[in-house]
């Protein structure tokens, strides 16, 4: 394995990087200077221009006031990972600002000496996803809210047969003494 390794350098990772169809950025420094974004992650942050060298902040201005930042700067300072899942972000994508839903990974990367270089970035945007299981969920209550009209429905139904039953009984008790007073009257 390290023989592969070795015949990489740095350039060549960061090519490789810039090929991935998935969403990925790499940040250093404790400020989140935005080192690689490729094209997917561009498209994401609805950017065209390049933002490299930039502090993510002034790259995506809009990321100001969300906790995206904050995330970062602590990954940076605790060395964990952190991961989200439908997380929602405002972004600037066609000159309006919208939400859209992210799966992402904040993941400190190592040198050799176990000290953070940079923060590795895979996002993945699931605003689909989400708007299919929020559309799931309004028809799962739609469905629960007719079921329960049903129910009562149901239960107002089942009333008006025995109240309908309570009378047909009395109908019949009053036909029985009608016709026991008609053969009463007939045998008179």
């Amino acid at each position: 394995m390290s023989d592969f390794v070795n015949k990489f350098d740095s350039k060549a990772i960061l090519d490789i990087l810039l090929l991935s169809k998935d969403a990925t950025a790499i940040y250093s420094e404790e400020d989140i200077i935005v080192m690689l974004a490729n094209p997917a992650m561009m498209k994401l942050w609805g950017k065209d221009k390049p933002v490299t060298g930039m502090r993510l902040e002034d790259a995506v201005p809009e990321l100001k006031g969300q906790p995206f930042i904050n995330l970062l700067k602590n990954v940076w300072r605790s060395g964990e990972t952190f991961e989200a899942k439908d997380m929602p972000a405002e972004l600037l994508v066609d000159g309006r600002m919208q939400t859209f839903y992210f799966d992402f990974i904040y993941r400190p990367i190592r040198n050799a000496q176990e000290e953070i270089f940079c923060i590795l970035h895979t996002a993945t945007e699931v605003s689909n996803r989400r708007a299919s299981w929020k559309a799931i969920s309004e028809k799962e209550a739609a469905e629960q809210v007719l079921l329960n009209q049903l129910s009562a429905a149901n239960e107002e139904l089942q009333t008006a047969n025995e109240d309908l039953a309570a009378l047909n009984e009395e109908y019949q008790s009053t036909n029985e003494q009608l016709e026991d007073l008609k053969n009463y009257v007939g045998q008179l």
